[in-house]
């Protein structure tokens, strides 16, 4: 019971490392579109933390392993590796994944396996201590102790690429993982990387959505999401310059909308979220989700201009114009879509026109069905009120 415990409290203090990490991410992805960093920090500064919190998310994912792999056998090797990582954490120090380490095609004797296991734990903490020409020589020597050992072969190369960042030496590393074991998640991650700073975008598409259907676990999920991998690929394929129709690529128009919104809701990046509703427009004209949600962010926008500044009288006539033009297409294209009918009565009661207001809250009443998060939005922001007169 004791042994358990310990382990329990070192997962405790590697999360909270973890969370320190991916926030230390969404901070500078805010720094950085607020222009408060160079483009040459925000490159090194992403690297570093990205690699920090995918090797502390390894050790969490192994560390957790162990102890249910443990659990009810008093295994003398729990007690190694919990006291080993309790000085190392007392230390300061940020362990690397053990025998959770991800192997292709491994095999040998538990010598073998040991030896390898405890490089990769030198070689993480050697990365954790931005020792990368030490974790670069521990990688090689697993992979002369072990060829086709993944996890040394995939942050070899990512290390490398943080080094020199040339994109042809680092993909042909990762290929060979993914070839071998293609639900590696973090061959993945880096592969998509890597590909959309080398502006094969496409490419990356693809490897994003390979990695979505391996089942990946939550905390790869966070990094993709904490670093803006999925937007940024998103972004570079149907941005202005030069848009890839979203049917030549690996996403859909609904996941499109659904980053979109995020965007909104979660990152207030609202000019990124035009272009990919429009994206979406240019593909289904009809496509009723991103007319209602590209005209409520606007209608907000118009009701709240102070969040992004700026805007004259014209560009305000303006912005009212597209949202009501967004609104009004979606429920003419759907005149039961509640979400459209909610948004179009808020930016009715915005302009004061209350008897508008309440036609269409009236209508999302007579639905058979009201999503209980509109329903929480109307009583939180008292849209009953134009049902009063």
């Amino acid at each position: 019971m004791t042994e358990r415990v310990i382990a329990d409290d070192e997962v405790v203090a590697l999360e909270e490392q973890r969370d320190y990490l991916l926030k230390s991410i969404d901070d500078l992805e805010r720094e950085y579109s607020a222009g408060d960093i160079d483009d040459i920090d925000y490159a090194e500064l992403k690297d570093d933390y990205t690699a920090r919190a995918a090797a502390m998310i390894r050790t969490i994912d192994a560390r957790k392993a162990r102890v249910v792999d443990s659990g009810g056998r008093g295994s003398r090797r729990l007690l190694w590796i919990g006291s080993i990582a309790a000085i190392a954490i007392l230390a300061g120090v940020f362990i690397g994944q053990a025998s959770g380490s991800r192997r292709v095609g491994e095999v040998g004797s538990g010598d073998i396996r040991a030896s390898t296991r405890t490089l990769l734990l030198q070689a993480d903490d050697a990365l954790q201590n931005q020792n990368l020409d030490d974790a670069i020589e521990l990688y090689s020597e697993v992979l002369e102790i072990a060829p086709s050992n993944a996890e040394a072969m995939t942050y070899r190369a990512w290390v490398r690429y943080r080094q020199d960042p040339v994109a042809e030496l680092a993909l042909p590393d990762f290929a060979d993982v993914i070839a071998a074991e293609p639900d590696y998640t973090d061959a993945r991650v880096f592969n998509a990387i890597v590909l959309l700073e080398d502006q094969q975008a496409l490419e990356a598409a693809v490897q994003l959505k390979a990695f979505d259907a391996s089942n990946p676990p939550p905390f790869m999920q966070g990094l993709v999401t904490d670093r803006l991998l999925r937007e940024n690929i998103m972004l570079d394929l149907f941005g202005p310059d030069t848009p890839v129709p979203i049917d030549q690529t690996a996403f859909t128009a609904d996941e499109v909308v659904e980053v979109a919104k995020a965007l909104v809701e979660e990152r207030q990046m609202f000019p990124e979220a035009q272009v990919l509703f429009d994206a979406v427009l240019r593909l289904d004209p009809d496509h009723v989700e991103a007319h209602t949600y590209a005209g409520w962010m606007l209608a907000r926008l118009w009701a709240s201009p102070q969040i992004i500044g700026g805007l004259g009288d014209d560009d305000l006539d303006e912005m009212r114009d597209s949202a009501t033009g967004f609104l009004d297409k979606a429920i003419q294209l759907d005149p039961a879509y509640p979400d459209a009918l909610v948004f179009r009565s808020f930016f009715h009661r915005a302009q004061e026109n209350i008897e508008a207001a309440a036609e269409d809250l009236n209508a999302f009443y007579a639905l058979p069905e009201q999503p209980q998060e509109l329903l929480d939005l109307i009583t939180q922001n008292d849209l009953d009120n134009v049902l009063d007169g």
